[in-house]
């Protein structure tokens, strides 16, 4: 099932700004080559918009809690406001519709 995470942050928690935000995205961000195996998780691909403080995730996990529990487990949540959308293709919804 594929999952949009949305992640942002201020000013105030900008990696590109402060070298202890740096540190844990560096971390969280580069775990994420590995991690999400554990977690029978596969990340699609990561987009950036720098001067908004955005990000967004597109995420192939059995379910929400998977892809929660990696943003909590790569502390990616602790300098972010994360946000989890279950998706599905524009093909697949209008199959769904009657």
């Amino acid at each position: 099932m594929l999952h949009m995470v949305v992640i942002n942050h201020g000013p105030d928690t900008c990696a590109a700004a402060h070298d202890d935000v740096a540190e844990l995205a560096k971390s969280g961000f580069g775990g994420l080559s590995t991690k999400p195996e554990e977690l029978s998780a596969t990340i699609k691909g990561i987009w950036v918009d720098m001067p908004a403080h955005a990000l967004w995730a597109l995420v192939d996990a059995p379910n929400a809690h998977v892809v929660s529990r990696l943003m909590a487990e790569q502390k990616i949540m602790n300098w972010n406001t994360v946000v989890v959308h279950p998706i599905m293709t524009m093909d697949e919804a209008l199959g769904k519709v009657e």
